[in-house]
């Protein structure tokens, strides 16, 4: 797991992924990069330890640098999953908030408001629709095979 230390959010998400790799008995390994300059040195570790997988967290700084890290995942032949665009950068694969289908559903927010509904009248919701990306070059780059049944599910396939 790759995470941004300095975000406080992954607090929340760090248990969770360790309860989560008890139960499917695999080895969790936290690794930790704030900055690009820490990147290279992250994946470098990674792939020393032999690490099997990579998920990587949200976070504003990954994100922006996601082209970056999918490339350094592609050099240490790390299978990694991480946010939507991830995939199209080069990342094995992505599932994450549709975030167009958000903004529209944010619009619907907007015409109430303006309609003069009160926001503290509006009801809180979640998001509602998920997409799954697979970018079947990387696979191929790094010897995964990719099941037919993800192939078939998966909402956008990169080839």
């Amino acid at each position: 797991m790759l995470s941004n230390p300095t975000n406080p959010f992954n607090e929340t998400i760090d248990p969770v992924m360790g309860r989560t790799a008890h139960v499917l008995q695999v080895a969790l390994h936290r690794f930790a990069a704030s900055e690009p300059a820490g990147f290279e040195g992250v994946f470098a570790e990674m792939v020393a330890k032999h690490v099997d997988g990579l998920v990587i967290l949200d976070d504003a700084t990954l994100v922006a640098n996601s082209p970056t890290i999918a490339k350094l995942a592609l050099q240490g032949r790390l299978p990694s999953s991480a946010w939507p665009d991830f995939a199209i950068d080069g990342g094995l694969i992505a599932f994450g908030v549709n975030f167009p289908d958000e903004f529209r559903r944010a619009a619907t927010y907007v015409d109430k408001i303006l309609k003069g509904a009160k926001p503290a009248n509006l009801p809180i919701e979640r998001a509602t629709k998920f997409e799954t990306i697979l970018n079947l070059n990387t696979a191929r780059a790094i010897g995964v095979e990719v099941p037919t049944s993800l192939l078939l599910r998966a909402d956008k396939v990169i080839e």
